[in-house]
């Protein structure tokens, strides 16, 4: 069964409409492990039906459908100012949150609890193979939860490592059995050499930590701990961040989390300036360092290749880079007749003349005379052909 629910989104960049309409889409799934029906709530980037050679990052939040609109709206201004990919988000219901999210049967809190194992099967076996198979996924995947959420999450990172690339953990709950989480956490971290892991934690003042509540005293404490062991080894590759906003209540430590997680993961996602102004391989190499960072290929859009192009072309006078720019967009989209024209005056302005005339006769023999490029194009090779001649 499909739901249809409709999110505005305002995006804020000259290649993205401003005024894009999102939908969360909400498919009901039978799980085998668990027994019982659930529902996902999926999200799909922008032109994401136009964009069918791209594939996204899959961002996995728990408790949904609460949080997809949130995690929405702080990815999408990130997005737009290019600090952040666009990703797929995929919100995972469940029926009992007090069994699905403990890792172990604590009475003292819930006595139907201890199912995370269960849980985690049922997204490893049946929902992420299903995303995958319906939609366009790039092989790395986020792992989002808050409170009961969070200590899933935490325990996902030790007991499911090769699950997830990446783990956002907002005011786990740590005291959960004696801080058994943070201390299965610790003492895992500990024997690694390598992990190739993001986990970000963060806690609040939950119910005045030092003072009111045990259980949020016992939370900050597990916090404290998994920073003092991770400070004294942390395994090379981890990337870890913990954050302690003294003055927000527990229900609010997910919403700024999750900036800060996002900025965590992501810190140097866009293309510096000074790449740009060193041409195009410095902007290749940038790409590949990301490609290396994250564990999958990942190449500029068109769009940056264009803008770069053409930057270099008209802007800078610089042809020679502005055909590296056009090469690799015709890599992209091979045949691409407005690339085409943009690489033929580019190896004009370059004094490459032999390899403009080739260019415009091969775009000549793709277009008719019914095409409104036709008399430019013939123009051009008229006026190239002669000076071919003449020299």
């Amino acid at each position: 069964m499909k739901r249809i629910f409709i999110v505005l989104i305002l995006m804020f960049t000259q290649h993205v409409n401003a005024d894009a309409v999102r939908e969360i889409e909400e498919r009901d799934v039978f799980s085998k492990v668990l027994n019982e029906q659930l529902s996902l709530f999926i999200q799909l980037p922008l032109y994401y039906h136009k964009n069918a050679d791209y594939a996204y990052p899959v961002l996995y939040l728990l408790d949904a459908p609460v949080g997809i609109t949130l995690n929405s709206g702080i990815l999408d201004p990130l997005i737009g100012y290019n600090n952040a990919p666009q990703m797929i988000i995929v919100g995972v219901s469940t029926n009992d949150r007090d069994r699905d999210f403990t890792p172990t049967n604590d009475r003292k809190y819930a006595e139907n609890s201890g199912g995370a194992g269960a849980y985690l099967k049922f997204i490893e076996a049946e929902v992420i193979p299903y995303v995958d198979a319906n939609f366009r996924t790039e092989d790395y995947r986020i792992f989002s939860g808050h409170s009961f959420g969070g200590l899933l999450v935490a325990h996902a990172f030790y007991s499911a490592p090769d699950l997830f690339d990446a783990y956002f953990a907002f005011s786990p709950s740590l005291f959960w059995d004696e801080k058994l989480v943070a201390k299965s956490l610790v003492s895992f971290t500990a024997k690694q050499q390598s992990n190739h892991s993001v986990l970000y934690l963060n806690i609040g003042n939950e119910g005045n930590a030092e003072v009111k509540s045990p259980e949020g005293k016992a939370m900050l404490e597990g916090i404290k701990f998994i920073d003092s062991a991770l400070s004294q080894h942390t395994p090379k590759g981890l990337r870890y961040k913990s954050d302690y906003f003294s003055q927000e209540p527990h229900q609010v430590t997910q919403i700024i989390g999750t900036y800060h997680a996002f900025r965590h993961l992501y810190p140097s996602w866009d293309v510096p300036y000074e790449a740009y102004l060193s041409g195009y391989n410095a902007v290749a190499a940038h790409f590949a360092s990301l490609s290396d960072m994250y564990g999958y290929h990942m190449e500029a859009k068109d769009w940056q290749l264009s803008d770069a192009a053409l930057y270099e072309l008209h802007e800078r006078n610089n042809p020679n880079e502005a055909i590296k720019y056009l090469h690799a967009l015709l890599e992209q989209h091979p045949g691409d007749i407005e690339y085409m024209a943009t690489l033929a005056l580019a190896y004009e302005k370059s004094g490459a003349l032999p390899e403009a005339l080739n260019t415009l006769n091969e775009i000549n023999g793709l277009i008719g005379e019914e095409d409104e490029m036709y008399t430019d194009i013939a123009v051009r090779i008229s006026r190239i052909s002669k000076l071919l001649s003449a020299s």
